[in-house]
């Protein structure tokens, strides 16, 4: 059985659906279209402000109109825009619409567009295409889950960074280094009459050692990455009646512990997440630590 090549999966591919805003009441929401038949489903549910249809629609030109269900009902005033194949974020012919927020316009909308045959997305599904068709690598499509997921300021500028290819460049750029050293290695053996001097050989191990220096700090800076993305956990134990709960409250900016003269108010751990310099902090108040205090503690 044959792998897909990018190229030969975008010629059969579905169209696929989704709203791509977050759930709740809002200003408003949004829905992509993505695949062969985003044109074609578009032309056949949008109506201009005057009731006419639109046979085609120019690329990147937002255009303001109506959208309206099988039954030719008005569902919700919308504003669209057509991406055509190769230049869109899935790399497939793309179309995105813009309604009013809130649940029920939206969901009509999508329940419209697979009623007439588009499929709904799966999660994930159009950073997927995005990586089939070459538009993004995995480092790449890893970065828009970063991105999106960021809830401090250092933790964006990382997200961001990777997004626009700074940790494939830096792989891209071993990678090439590595390939030269290789050629190098491989012609000393396929013409060993050619013998490399002292001097070649000194520089080809310094090329090894300054490629694996630098491929050590790229997984040392793993561990780093990862705290800026996930956070730091804090937390903040000592006696009874320390004033930890009141610190808690003082981070926090807000009262979220109780604080009283009485120990051992705090009977469970509380947490709650704040931005401390942009590193996103969990911050965790506990109980006191002290000896009895019944079967709970």
């Amino acid at each position: 059985m044959k792998t897909k090549s990018p190229s030969s999966f975008l010629l059969d591919e579905e169209t696929i659906v989704a709203i791509i805003t977050p759930p709740g009441e809002g200003g408003i929401s949004a829905l992509r279209l993505s695949g062969a038949r985003s044109s074609s489903l578009l032309t056949k549910h949008f109506r201009t402000d005057k009731g006419d249809e639109v046979k085609e629609f120019q690329p990147f030109l937002m255009r303001f109109g109506h959208f309206i269900d099988k039954h030719s009902n008005e569902i919700d005033e919308i504003l669209t825009v057509y991406m055509p194949r190769g230049h869109s974020y899935t790399g497939q012919e793309q179309v995105e619409i813009f309604c009013h927020g809130g649940n029920q316009a939206a969901k009509k909308i999508l329940n419209s567009l697979i009623d007439s045959g588009a499929r709904a997305a799966e999660p994930g599904e159009f950073t997927k295409l995005a990586f089939l068709s070459g538009r993004i690598d995995l480092s790449k499509a890893e970065a828009v889950a970063e991105l999106i997921s960021a809830s401090t300021e250092k933790s964006y500028d990382v997200a961001k960074e990777h997004l626009l290819g700074g940790y494939s460049g830096a792989i891209e750029s071993l990678r090439q280094k590595l390939i030269e050293l290789i050629a190098e290695v491989e012609a000393s053996i396929d013409f060993p009459e050619e013998e490399i001097s002292p001097d070649d050989k000194k520089q080809l191990l310094n090329t090894l050692a300054s490629l694996e220096s630098q491929i050590n700090q790229l997984i040392s800076s793993y561990k780093g990455g990862r705290i800026i993305n996930e956070g730091y956990k804090v937390t903040i134990c000592g006696r009874p009646n320390a004033g930890k709960s009141s610190l808690f409250n003082l981070l926090l900016r807000h009262e979220r512990a109780l604080v009283t003269p009485t120990p051992g108010t705090t009977r469970d751990y509380l947490s709650e997440w704040i931005d401390l310099g942009g590193y996103a902090v969990n911050l965790i108040d506990t109980a006191g630590l002290r000896t009895g205090g019944g079967a709970i503690e």
